[in-house]
């Protein structure tokens, strides 16, 4: 029983060291460590509730991320003492992603890969690159890969599927960077 709670107690200040590496690389962004509360997995509309709020600098827009800095979400509803973060599992999650030399739109699914949309039909984008945020002022947060690239010549359509870096399971501590519009 100790021996466990030493592993976990580990693992745990391994995160949290994570995190505080991300804090100093994004010194341009107001940064709030949270801890998530709960993630609701409910048909398709996944999101979490962190233990953040406005009292605490969080504001719509802002985006979380894990302690590797992968995107998780972006801040949907703001409360006093806690937020919702829409996750990149949620179908109704979108953010402008640059790849490849192209930007784009990701669009979020229940599945374990969401879609790319709006790339030019003739971009060179391949499985295994890496996709980022668009955003300037979150720069070098990364989304996922590519992991499928479809043209159709009839259509003249391109399916770009990628899959994000980050884990669906074992989200207990975000780093939520404060969007500077709001």
């Amino acid at each position: 029983m100790e021996l466990r709670s030493s592993r976990e107690l580990l693992k745990e200040n391994q995160r949290l060291k994570s995190l505080l590496g991300l804090k100093n690389l994004h010194k341009n962004n107001k940064t709030v460590f949270c801890q998530v509360l709960a993630r609701v997995p409910v048909s398709g509309r996944d999101y979490l509730i962190i233990d953040k709020g406005s009292a605490d600098g969080i504001t719509k827009g802002s985006i979380a991320v894990d302690a590797q800095g992968n995107l998780i979400g972006r801040v949907s509803s703001v409360r006093p003492k806690y937020s919702e973060v829409i996750t990149v599992w949620n179908r109704n999650f979108k953010i402008g992603v640059k790849t490849a030399g192209d930007s784009g739109v990701f669009e979020g699914s229940i599945l374990s890969y969401g879609r790319l949309k709006y790339l030019d039909y003739n971009t060179s984008v391949k499985p295994g690159d890496k996709v980022e945020v668009l955003n300037q002022q979150f720069a070098n947060i990364t989304l996922g890969y590519v992991s499928l690239v479809r043209r159709d010549e009839k259509t003249l359509s391109l399916n770009v599927f990628v899959k994000p870096s980050a884990k669906k399971t074992y989200l207990e501590d975000l780093l939520v960077l404060v969007n500077p519009e709001q």
